[in-house]
């Protein structure tokens, strides 16, 4: 019996493994976005009065966050994985301007690719960001 208590999470991290990659986590940031329109409208409608997202939740979101600069984005963290120093976050995020952004709105190059846009930074941290539609952006960051 106690070899089982091993193998399940054993075999999560796995899969786990095996899926990221595949665009899942895209999707999945995806399905939320398509799902919870009205609710995350109205969140970015109270963050961008307040210029904060103290206190602001919305189910399945990690965290929210308000990153102002020239172009203004409100990040909606729908998925984590890995552990530090080697951590994939992503979800979507609202870009004020209507422009794509870097992750955590960091000052980095945007190179266009075929889906969307990717960046990278000193110490090998990467990520790439997608566009929705709107104003609306898909993110994640490998760090």
């Amino acid at each position: 019996m106690k070899k089982a208590a091993y193998i399940v999470p054993a075999l999560s991290l796995l899969v786990s493994s095996t899926l990221y990659g595949c665009g899942l986590d895209r999707d999945m940031a995806i399905d939320y976005y398509n799902s919870s329109k009205s609710e995350l409208e109205s969140a970015v409608a109270e963050i961008l009065e307040n210029q904060s997202a103290d206190g602001i939740a919305l189910d399945g979101i990690l965290s929210i966050s308000y990153w102002d600069g020239d172009n203004t984005i409100i990040e909606f963290e729908v998925y984590a994985s890995g552990i530090a120093p080697s951590t994939t976050y992503g979800g979507i995020y609202y870009s004020v301007s209507g422009e794509p952004a870097g992750f955590q709105n960091t000052d980095v190059t945007l190179v266009e690719t075929a889906d969307g846009w990717e960046w990278q930074a000193d110490g090998g941290n990467r990520g790439e960001t997608t566009h929705i539609e709107g104003n609306w952006y898909t993110y994640e960051a490998e760090l």
